[in-house]
């Protein structure tokens, strides 16, 4: 779930695998109106893991596919403005798992090539600043200040981000979840030197 003005955002990944990311309207919060959906090409791509609003932009972050870029002007019919590919190896595809936004600054994590930062430019165009990889299979990301919080499926890894086109890691916490397999850590929250996770099982 997103929310900006009058509308909010909300990804079907946990509650039903091929419905995209609907588009609510909730100026009258007590009957909120849906007004769209934004459709996945891709079926297997259908289950959006992260999303974020830039101005009148929203990024979309859905698994095995690309960054998608939707106008939402109009968000009663949003447009599909751009298309990302999130990894740079040819041989590799793109599997974009989480997007985070801070100012002009996009983070995106992609299961096969770790954090790519990117400018964002005034039409809303993503230029790629950096790269780092990460040999894991990355599920979410929080931004957390001048710190990224990378959650794979039982590690989480702690990233330096005060300078968006050199990103550093910094630790990695080993087995914070007990499962291998799937998705465990959904979030985090930082208060002071205190780190709190939230586990999916």
């Amino acid at each position: 779930l997103d929310i900006k003005g009058n509308i909010a955002v909300v990804g079907s990944h946990f509650l039903s695998f091929d419905e995209g990311v609907s588009i609510i309207d909730i100026s009258d919060p007590i009957q909120p109106r849906w007004i769209a959906q934004l459709e996945i090409s891709n079926f297997y791509a259908r289950s959006p893991l992260g999303f974020a609003f830039f101005e009148d932009h929203l990024f979309v972050a859905s698994r095995l596919s690309q960054l998608h870029d939707y106008d939402l002007s109009n968000p009663e019919a949003p447009v599909l403005n751009a298309l990302y590919d999130t990894v740079s190896d040819p041989k590799s595809s793109s599997d974009a798992r989480d997007v985070k936004i801070n100012g002009n600054i996009a983070y995106v994590i992609d299961r096969n090539a770790g954090l790519t930062t990117y400018q964002i430019q005034s039409d809303a165009t993503l230029v790629p600043l950096a790269n780092l990889p990460i040999d894991d299979r990355c599920q979410s990301l929080t931004l957390l200040d001048d710190l990224a919080f990378i959650c794979s499926n039982n590690r989480s890894y702690i990233i330096q981000i005060d300078n968006p086109a050199n990103p550093q890691l910094l630790s990695v916490i080993e087995g914070i979840s007990e499962s291998f397999f799937v998705q465990s850590i959904i979030t985090a929250h930082r208060d002071g030197n205190l780190l709190y996770t939230v586990d999916y099982n």
